[in-house]
C-alpha cells in the first residue's frame, strides 16, 4: 500500500491526522538511548539472549576502543597476521 491510497483512504473515511506531526521533528538529532554502553558491555549470566554485534561495537566505539579486525590487532602485536 502506499502513502497515496493510506491518504486518499484517511480522508474517505474522514480521519483526522493533524496531530501528525511527521519526523521532522527529529531531524539532526539522535534518538535518546536506553541502554547505556557500561550496561551493554557486561557480562550476561549463563543463558541470557546475545547482545547484537552491532550493538556491541556501538558500545566499545563509545568508549574508546578503535575497531580494527583480527589480523591488523595482530600485526601491531608483532605477529605474522593471516
Amino acid at each position: 500500500m502506499g502513502r497515496t491510497h493510506i491518504s486518499r483512504q484517511l480522508k474517505r473515511f474522514g480521519i483526522d491526522t493533524s496531530h501528525f506531526t511527521g519526523q521532522v521533528h527529529n531531524k539532526g538529532q539522535r534518538g535518546a538511548r536506553r541502554t547505556t554502553s557500561s550496561q551493554l558491555l557486561l557480562r550476561l549470566p549463563a543463558g541470557s539472549r546475545r547482545t547484537p554485534g552491532t550493538r556491541l561495537k556501538w558500545a566499545l566505539r563509545d568508549i574508546g576502543v578503535p575497531e580494527e579486525c583480527e589480523s591488523a590487532a595482530s600485526a601491531h602485536a608483532g605477529g605474522a597476521g593471516r
